[in-house]
């Protein structure tokens, strides 16, 4: 077959001329085969299956197919879905990523819509056993208003189905039950619904809002479709238990209580048999093997995997060599669909199949040189007019605050941009430079005078994704931090602190009514009626220290009150001369941020900014702009964005000549910041210092020499930046980080530097005084609540030491590339705890860090790690602050109940910051050997 410059006329032709169909495209670059693919399956308006080797290279291929899909139509952007393979090992006895499970869901559905749609998924995915089509449709069904329904045999029948009962319906596979009412949330809709019964008749179905959970308009009907992979009707579950009494009681005893968690490689002992995922699908559909051999080859890797970890379950659960395993052979998948049209994707060199049909193609990837987006774009300019000249050149980005950037650089570079919607015909562009919503993975160009791709991450670096979801308004911020839960302690405005122990309903001088129920100390009890709740409000303390119960008719809490009195007295006279001397000092009014310089900075982020994000960055700009001495606080969880706020205001702040300090309250947090703000500025000519005891004194010296001379643009350290040595030639913004974890003289140091400079404070838990300021309208507060897209919650398990569980969880997250923290809070013995690690992973490279070590040699070890030359670091709570690394996604924390709450809640936040499903674990003696605080905690 002739070779095609774009290879889609021959492919269709060739796939409708042979039946089956067995044809090779070789030459097809990354981004390129997702053009073609997307293409061939518009035009044919079938579905199509690729396999792929990596869950990375699966994600891609995503992204990259619904940028060449349009946004309507019988195959859409939106009928592209990734199917993706579990991230717990063979055999591990660990509940499944939620996420993964849905999404593995919703292609199921999809798939049995019959309507076309593009699947990606790896082998090993497809290895993983799937119930008969049968059952999955019986589990299927719709509810329509009028019919007959009875509570019980609905929710019967929507447990059966996976769903998980809850108290509030917020997430896909969840239902909730109150009285005639039950809420459910279908993973064939978008919302979920709320089913109202008079008796056993449907009276309305609403689909509501999951954050306000307010319902909408009526429907007539709403189709329910099964939640979870392992579909057990209750007579089923009970069979299966019965089978295992002998050989095993005790998860006999948990499955006649419901399906247990982690049950997924017991697979065959709930379903007769099995299907794939090709047979889910309508029979008209194609499949797509991206390189055959290597995917086989993975394929039979992963198999070995399989039996050596069955064969080692077995040995402490024989009941695992008796029931077959969750996964099917390659070969076995591979078969299924041997009369199935199939199109093999090879590489430029690789050797053909003689016996099966050949498509070339020619196109080749487009590589950028230059360090950093603004060299990229000066090497780039001189060749982007001739493309524009010659070709049509197609620039992706992924939103439209992207496009005006890009749209006003070029302008810069008298390069004019036409901007489009979504992607237009081939035969309707002309040679130009357009820009073009949406996400390509790669930049290519298709033949000498065939269009030329351009993927923003190649000029502007890779971008991640942050989900969208309802942003969360500070009145609800502020109410969410008021709700109290059973066993909180709480501050009864008379009485003093108790401990809030149930709601009651009592009836007193002939009047039934509800009532807070208080615990005092020595057990005496204090019943509050609900018409005296502002009497009532949650105690706010230090996390991790519980308070002393006041003793009811005990004088020492109006004691206590005159005390703290006096004390507020003295702190309000502070902080209304402070705020008074900002009011009244006319502060640096900053440019608008639109300069190419800015908005290159701008460019550079790698992550589409949440509309909460934006609007924080507005409002720091804003306050920047105006002649008033800018005093803002920004709210988000570890994690959310608010170091690139801070870098915004800072690269405004140089930009116009002023200069700028960062304070954190640790080291390492400090040479955290160090290390992201001098990769984040690299293309701009700033200069960075940094303040910390890892300097000598002599390197200290020369830096504030340099601050004091105005050498330095940015300087980050710890509370040794608020020494009286240290003075700044021009100062404009202060960035202070975790501002409640500085000592009261830090603090005085800082009022007196907050009058004459902006200032900007970033933190995840707002001590109670700096949040009641905000309330009184003293300080601007901004607040961010969107994680990133696939920063997924991080899967917590509290357990008794066990070496089979942490070896397991130490090679998950080898096996996946990543890399593991292990908190072992005492130096005396965190040598033996390092063998110890070293005995469960051999392969493993075990370093160890604490805060006694020579400083000189603690950077190094952090750098070490940060450059993965450890897998293993095993190190005290000196990485609770800031330390970022994305690939460290399992962290374990040994005696967790000699930690206070607010450290565990640090440590746990630093992994979970990539794409990956995050692990914590809580490693505890047994409970006798825990104090009831401490039990508390973990609780």
């Amino acid at each position: 077959m002739s070779p095609s410059a774009t290879g889609l006329s021959p492919l269709a032709a060739a796939l409708a001329e042979r039946q089956p169909a067995r044809l090779q495209l070789r030459g097809a670059c990354v981004g390129h085969r997702a053009q073609l693919l997307a293409n061939l399956a518009a035009e044919l308006r079938r579905s199509l299956v690729i396999v792929v080797r990596t869950p990375e290279e699966a994600e891609a291929l995503v992204l990259d197919l619904r940028f060449f899909l349009p946004a309507n139509g019988p195959l859409a952007k939106g009928a592209v879905h990734l199917f993706p393979q579990w991230e717990i090992l063979p055999y591990e006895e660990a509940p499944l990523n939620p996420v993964i499970v849905r999404a593995r869901m919703e292609v199921l559905h999809a798939a049995r819509a019959g309507a076309p749609c593009c699947l990606v998924t790896t082998a090993r995915a497809l290895m993983q056993k799937l119930p008969p089509v049968a059952t999955f449709d019986q589990m299927s069904f719709s509810l329509a208003v009028g019919e007959e329904q009875p509570v019980g045999v609905l929710l019967r029948r929507l447990l059966e189905a996976g769903y998980r009962q809850t108290a509030f319906v917020e997430t896909p596979g969840e239902v909730a039950h109150r009285g005639g009412i039950v809420d459910l949330f279908s993973p064939r809709h978008p919302w979920p619904v709320r089913v109202e019964l008079f008796g056993d008749e449907i009276e309305s179905i609403r689909p509501f809002d999951p954050t306000t959970q307010r319902s909408r308009a009526g429907l007539d009907a709403v189709e329910v479709g099964p939640t979870h992979e392992l579909l057990l009707t209750e007579a089923r579950r009970l069979a299966a238990a019965a089978w295992v009494e002998e050989k095993s009681p005790r998860l006999a005893e948990r499955l006649r209580h419901g399906l247990p968690e982690g049950m997924e490689h017991l697979y065959a002992l709930f379903h007769d048999g099995y299907h794939t995922l090709f047979d889910y699908l309508a029979s008209d559909f194609f499949c797509v093997f991206d390189d055959p051999a290597r995917l086989a080859a993975d394929a039979l890797e992963f198999t070995e995997l399989v039996a050596a970890r069955q064969a080692a379950a077995a040995v402490e659960r024989p009941i695992v060599a008796e029931i077959a395993t969750p996964f099917m052979d390659y070969a076995e998948v591979v078969e299924t669909v041997e009369l199935v049209d199939q199109l093999h994707l090879l590489a430029t060199a690789a050797p053909a199949d003689p016996a099966l049909g050949l498509v070339e193609v020619d196109a080749a990837p487009v590589v950028l040189v230059g360090e950093g987006m603004k060299e990229r774009l000066r090497a780039l300019t001189p060749q982007l007019r001739l493309w524009c000249a010659a070709r049509p050149v197609l620039l992706a980005v992924a939103s439209e605050g992207q496009m005006e950037r890009f749209t006003r650089l070029f302008a810069d570079l008298e390069l004019a941009t036409t901007p489009l919607a979504s992607m237009p015909p081939p035969a309707a562009l002309v040679p130009g430079l357009y820009l073009i919503r949406g996400e390509l993975s790669r930049s290519f160009a298709v033949g000498e005078v065939g269009p030329l791709f351009l993927a923003e991450a190649d000029l502007a670096g890779q971008r991640q994704h942050l989900a969208v979801r309802k942003p969360t308004t500070i009145d609800e911020v502020l109410h969410d931090l008021r709700a109290v839960k059973t066993g909180d302690y709480v501050v009864h405005l008379r009485h003093g602190i108790g401990r809030y122990t149930d709601l009651v309903t009592l009836t007193a001088a002939g009047l039934t009514q509800e009532f807070l129920q208080l615990e005092y100390a020595g057990g005496d009890k204090l019943f509050v009626p609900v018409g005296e709740l502002d009497q009532v409000s949650r105690y706010i303390g230090e996390e991790g220290r519980a308070p002393a119960l006041s003793k009811l008719g005990s004088p020492a809490w109006e004691r206590a009150k005159a005390q703290t009195r006096k004390g507020v007295e003295l702190v309000a006279r502070e902080l209304v001369e402070l705020y008074a001397a900002r009011a009244a000092s006319e502060g640096f009014t900053f440019s608008a941020a639109d300069d190419a310089e800015y908005l290159e900075f701008e460019a550079t982020f790698p992550y589409d900014e949440t509309p909460d994000q934006e609007e924080t960055i507005r409002q720091v700009l804003a306050d920047m702009a105006s002649p008033k001495v800018m005093d803002r606080l920004v709210c988000g969880d570890v994690g959310f964005g608010k170091t690139e706020v801070a870098m915004r205001a800072a690269c405004r702040a140089v930009l116009d000549s002023k200069q700028v300090v960062l304070l954190a309250p640790t080291t390492l947090l400090a040479e955290q910041h160090d290390q992201s703000f001098t990769a984040r500025f690299a293309n701009l000519p700033v200069r960075i210092g940094h303040l910390s005891r890892l300097l000598s004194p002599k390197e200290q010296q020369q830096v504030v020499e340099e601050a004091r001379a105005g050498r330095v643009d940015i300087l980050i350290g710890t509370h040794r930046l608020l020494s009286r040595d240290l003075a700044f030639s021009d100062l404009g913004l202060i960035i202070v980080d975790e501002e409640q974890r500085f000592g009261v003289r830090q603090k005085e140091r800082l009022k007196s530097l907050k009058t004459r400079a902006d200032c900007l404070t970033l933190t995840a838990t707002p001590i109670p005084r700096t949040l009641h300021m905000a309330m009184a309208g003293l300080r601007d507060i901004s607040v961010i609540t969107t994680p990133p897209l696939a920063r997924l919650p991080v899967a917590t398990r509290i357990l008794h030491r066990d070496d089979g569980v942490l070896a397991d969880a130490l090679a998950r997250e080898l096996a996946r590339g990543g890399q593991v923290y292990w908190i072992h809070n005492r130096v005396q013995t965190i040598g033996r705890a390092a063998e110890a690690v070293a005995r469960l992973a051999p392969h493993a490279r075990v370093a160890i860090a604490h805060g006694q070590m020579e400083k000189h040699e603690l950077s190094r070890v952090m750098t070490a790690f940060r450059d993965r030359e450890h897998d293993i670091l095993v190190t005290t709570t000196i990485i609770e602050s800031g330390i970022d690394l994305p690939r460290v996604n399992t962290i374990i924390i040994d005696r967790a109940d000699t930690l206070g709450l607010a450290q565990l809640y640090q440590l746990r936040g630093r992994v979970g910051r990539s794409s990956h499903q995050a692990y914590c674990y809580l490693i505890t003696p047994p409970e006798t050997q825990m104090t009831e605080e401490a039990q508390e905690r973990l609780a």
